[in-house]
C-alpha cells in the first residue's frame, strides 16, 4: 500500500473516530474519558488523543468534576467530565405553513434558546421576501448568537437531500426558492424538509417506534405523511415522496383542496375540509381564516351528540384517510400508525370509518391488525425532527469538516 493511501485511511480513522466520540457525547450527555472510551469501543489513548482536538476546537469543553463539591473528607481524584460545548454552533428550526412562519434556535447540546412566531401568508411571497421576514425574525430574538444551519419544514415536497423545494401548496413558484435566497443572505446551511418528515424523524426518538416501521400522518392545515421503514426514514429515489394528502379520493368532481385541484384525500380529512363540511358549505371554497384547534374541539363535541353535520365531516375524513393509508399499505404493507395535529383529536370517533375504508380498499386488511395512536402538536413535533436533522449535519461537520 502506497504511504499517500495509508496517509489518506489514517485520517479517515481519525474523522470517524470524532464522529463516535461526538455521537457518544450527543446520546449520554456529559462523561469522563473512561467512560467514553467504553461507550464508543475505543481505546483510552485514542479517546485522549481524540477528545483533545475537540476541546481545542471548541467542539467539547470541561466541566465541573463529579464530586468537585464533596466535603474534604471524601476520597479519590474526580474524573474530569467532558460534555459537547453549547457555544459551538446554532441550529435555526422550525416551520413554514400557509398562515405562518415558526422559529426556534437550539444551543450545540440541543437546548431552546430562544423561540418566534409570527402570522404571514405566504401563498403570493417571493422567495426573497419570505427570507428577509425569517432573517428579521432571528434579529427579532434579540441575542448574539448566529445560527450556522437553518432546517425548515415545509408543507410540500422536497429533493432528497434537502436543498430545494419540487412543490408547495402553500407557496409560489418564487417563494420556493426561498432558502436560496436565505442561504446567501445569512451565510448559513439552509435545509428544506418536508413537513411530515419531520414529524416522523420526532417520534422515530420514541422507543415504541426507535427500531421500527411506521407511518406519521399529519392532520392539520393539510395532510402529510412520514415514513419510517425498518428504523430508517424513507425518501424517493429523487424527492422526499411519501404523498397522503394530494391522492386523487374523490377525482376531479370532488371538493376543492388548497393545492387548487378537486377531490384530494385533502379535502376530505384536513382541518379547514372537516370545519367546512360541519358548517355545510360550499366545497369548492376555502376558509379564509385559518381553522383553530377549538374550532376542531367544537366540532367534535357536536358529533359526539348524535347524526349531523359534525358526525359525518368526521365519518367521510376517516373514510378519506383509510382509502391513503389502503394505497400506502398496497405498496408497503400494514404497520403502526400514528396521527398528529388538530385533526387528530377527532380518532377516536373516525377510527371505524378508516378501518372500513381500508376493509373495501386494502385486499390484506383482515390479515393485519394495524395500531392507531395520536400524539401532541404536529408543529413541535416538525420543530423537534428539524433540530435532530440539524445537529446531525453540525455533528457531521465538526467530525468530517463537511456536510
Amino acid at each position: 500500500m502506497s504511504k499517500t493511501k495509508e496517509v489518506y485511511l489514517s485520517d479517515d480513522v481519525r474523522k470517524q473516530n470524532r464522529l463516535r466520540i461526538i455521537s457518544q457525547f450527543r446520546l449520554h450527555g456529559k462523561k469522563s474519558r473512561t467512560e467514553i472510551s467504553t461507550l464508543a469501543d475505543l481505546s483510552a489513548g485514542t479517546v485522549t488523543n481524540v477528545s483533545t482536538t475537540l476541546l481545542d476546537d471548541g467542539i467539547i469543553r470541561v466541566c465541573e468534576p463529579e464530586g468537585a463539591k464533596q466535603s474534604s473528607a471524601s476520597h479519590g481524584r474526580p474524573r474530569v467530565q467532558l460534555e459537547l460545548n453549547p457555544e459551538y454552533k446554532f441550529v435555526v428550526a422550525g416551520s413554514l405553513t400557509f398562515n405562518s412562519i415558526s422559529l426556534s434556535m437550539f444551543d450545540y447540546l440541543g437546548d431552546k434558546v430562544a423561540t418566534v412566531q409570527e402570522k404571514v401568508v405566504l401563498e403570493n411571497m417571493a422567495g426573497n421576501e419570505i427570507a428577509q421576514i425569517i432573517l428579521s425574525m432571528i434579529d427579532g430574538l434579540g441575542i448574539s448568537a448566529t445560527p450556522s444551519i437553518f432546517v425548515l419544514g415545509v408543507q410540500g415536497l422536497t429533493n432528497n437531500n434537502g436543498s430545494e423545494i419540487l412543490w408547495s401548496p402553500i407557496l409560489s413558484d418564487s417563494g420556493m426558492k426561498f432558502a436560496d435566497h436565505l442561504s446567501k443572505q445569512s451565510k448559513a446551511e439552509v435545509i428544506v424538509a418536508n413537513d411530515s418528515a419531520m414529524i416522523a424523524r420526532s417520534l422515530s426518538k420514541d422507543k415504541a417506534y426507535a427500531e421500527g416501521t411506521f407511518a406519521a400522518v399529519l392532520m392539520s392545515y393539510g395532510i402529510g405523511l412520514g415514513l419510517y421503514i425498518d428504523g430508517q426514514p424513507f425518501k424517493g429515489a429523487k424527492s422526499s415522496a411519501s404523498e397522503l394528502g394530494h391522492i386523487s379520493f374523490k377525482g376531479s368532481d370532488g371538493a376543492l383542496c388548497r393545492c387548487k385541484k378537486h377531490g384530494c384525500v385533502e379535502a376530505y380529512a384536513s382541518d379547514y375540509a372537516i370545519w367546512r363540511r360541519a358548517k355545510q358549505l360550499d366545497p369548492n371554497t376555502l376558509p379564509e381564516n385559518p381553522v383553530t384547534s377549538e374550532d376542531i374541539a367544537n366540532i367534535i363535541e357536536e358529533a359526539k351528540q348524535g347524526e349531523g353535520p359534525a358526525r359525518e365531516a368526521i365519518r367521510e375524513a376517516g373514510r378519506a384517510i383509510g382509502f391513503g393509508l389502503a394505497i400506502m399499505f398496497g405498496l408497503f404493507d400494514a404497520f403502526p400508525v400514528v396521527f398528529v395535529g388538530r385533526g387528530a383529536q377527532a380518532l377516536d370517533l373516525m377510527q371505524d370509518d378508516i378501518k372500513q375504508s381500508l376493509d373495501e380498499h386494502f385486499r390484506f386488511h383482515k390479515q393485519f391488525d394495524v395500531a392507531f395512536a395520536k400524539s401532541s402538536d404536529a408543529l413541535i413535533h416538525v420543530e423537534n425532527g428539524s433540530s435532530i436533522v440539524g445537529l446531525e449535519w453540525l455533528d457531521q461537520q465538526a467530525a468530517f469538516g463537511k456536510s
